[in-house]
């Protein structure tokens, strides 16, 4: 699983180019908003302060127990404390993480009621008045390509699509943050075949260009709470409308 966040500052150059710094967590559970919420942390002090966060980091997931189904942690990370549970399947009920008074704990912990899902709702805001579309869409692995402001933003909306069809597990390959610089750019651009059943997560305006033959195309607006429209794919490939904010697709529903 991929988390990640970024960093965008001028340079010191003259020309005061635009550099972007990119911190991102490889991990093997599917602890989604558990490592979000790690990322949160961590990031800003990386980009603040160099390696030097990330080895008190490191110190710091020394001192962490064993991460084992059905428990409960309160843990340090970089001067603050997270509280979470590790789901079980001899967990009967949901197990309520524990409040802490103020003056139990300084700093305050962060408690995390869930540590798998994302806040599916705020991050899927933008296509709620399409959902049904969105999760056939999903169902039925279909190629969908995601465009956002930023690699946080857009990671966190490829997985929360692939979370949808939940209990069912997605099947295919889906890539919540990709680039240019992937090995296998030139075959998800290439327009000489049908594109691959395949979610892609992107950010470099390059790609408007690159995937403007994909069937779905999802371009998110930098403000989260406006509503896409759904647009017909063409419309991406002209030049006064690409990049446009908007729901790309032709896509028409099986299910009623």
């Amino acid at each position: 699983m991929v988390t990640c966040s970024s960093d965008k500052r001028k340079g010191r150059s003259l020309s005061g180019d635009i550099s972007r710094n990119l911190f991102v967590l490889l991990t093997r559970k599917p602890y989604i908003n558990l490592y979000s919420n790690i990322v949160q942390i961590i990031a800003p002090q990386f980009f603040e302060s160099g390696k030097v966060a990330i080895e008190v980091a490191m110190h710091n997931f020394t001192c962490w127990e064993p991460i084992t189904p059905g428990k409960t942690y309160q843990v340090p990370l970089l001067g603050q404390v997270l509280s979470f549970h590790i789901p079980s399947v001899k967990d009967k009920n949901v197990r309520n993480v524990k409040e802490f008074p103020s003056h139990v704990l300084a700093p305050r912990p962060v408690v995390l009621r869930s540590i798998m899902e994302h806040d599916v709702y705020n991050t899927l805001r933008p296509v709620l008045s399409h959902i049904g579309l969105v999760w056939e869409l999903v169902l039925l692995n279909e190629p969908i390509v995601v465009f956002g402001p930023s690699p946080t933003a857009t990671s966190n909306f490829v997985q929360t699509l692939v979370s949808l069809i939940a209990p069912l597990r997605y099947s295919n390959d889906y890539r919540p943050y990709f680039t240019i610089h992937d090995s296998e750019f030139q075959e998800f651009t290439s327009k000489t075949h049908t594109p691959s059943r395949i979610i892609l997560g992107v950010t470099n305006p390059y790609f408007n260009k690159a995937t403007q033959h994909w069937p779905n195309i999802i371009i998110l607006d930098p403000d989260q709470n406006k509503t896409l429209k759904i647009l017909n794919p063409k419309e991406q490939s002209t030049s006064s409308l690409r990049g446009k904010p908007g729901f790309y697709t032709k896509f028409k529903t099986i299910f009623k």
